[in-house]
């Protein structure tokens, strides 16, 4: 979906697709889908700023108490948060 709703204005990181990416980007979005210690180097190093999850996810969890990002959509099944200006 974001892939054809916003390519080539913004690029994607990783969708729902992650045999496309390769084992070594498939082993960031893991570490970034899980929350997991490292997750917030792994979206500065590829220059994340909107990330689309699950509502209720870990990666959602966190993203919701941290200052560093904004929740800009909270549906029933997904969340959208924006990086706030640094």
């Amino acid at each position: 979906y974001l892939e054809d709703e916003i390519f080539p204005r913004r690029k994607v990181f990783i969708d729902s697709r992650p045999d496309m990416y390769g084992a070594e980007l498939t082993d960031e979005y893991l570490q970034v889908a899980g929350a997991r210690p490292g997750w917030r180097a792994v979206l500065d190093r590829h220059d994340v700023r909107i990330v689309l999850v699950r509502k209720g996810s870990p990666l959602a969890l966190t993203l919701s108490g941290d200052p560093a990002w904004q929740t800009v959509y909270d549906g029933t099944v997904a969340q959208l948060f924006e990086r706030t200006p640094r």
